[in-house]
């Protein structure tokens, strides 16, 4: 399965267009990861939270305290429904470049848990 980016980056601005990742709501982000030490340490101020329509990817873009600072976490569900931080990347001089980055790399993840039979189940949480 392939992915065709260009047409990803036109719908960056509506990440509902983009594969099955959507926005969700901080109240919902935290409903389905409770407090997570490691994603709080990474992330100085959370500002856009996204989701798998599967469930198994979380997504969280924050704004650090320095110059070209946005960066973004990628969680996936294991195996026992827990979620572990899966990607990081940061160093994004915009919020757009980094909802950008953050939402190709979703579709990709999401495509090869789909293309290795993993993850079949959905978890509602």
């Amino acid at each position: 399965m392939s992915i065709d980016k260009t047409k990803m980056l036109g719908a960056a601005d509506d990440p509902g267009q983009m594969m099955s990742i959507q926005t969700i709501p901080r109240p919902e982000f935290d409903r389905l990861l409770p407090l997570n030490p490691a994603l709080e340490h990474l992330m100085v101020e959370q500002v856009e939270w996204f989701s798998s329509k599967s469930g198994r990817l979380l997504g969280a873009i924050a704004k650090g305290r320095g110059f070209a600072d946005w960066n973004y976490a990628i969680l996936k569900r294991d195996r026992k429904g827990d979620f572990r931080v899966r990607h990081v990347m940061g160093n994004f001089f915009n919020l757009r470049a980094a909802r950008i980055d953050l939402l190709l790399s979703m579709a990709d993840i999401e495509s090869l848990v789909l293309q290795a039979g993993a993850g079949c189940h959905r978890f509602d949480g």
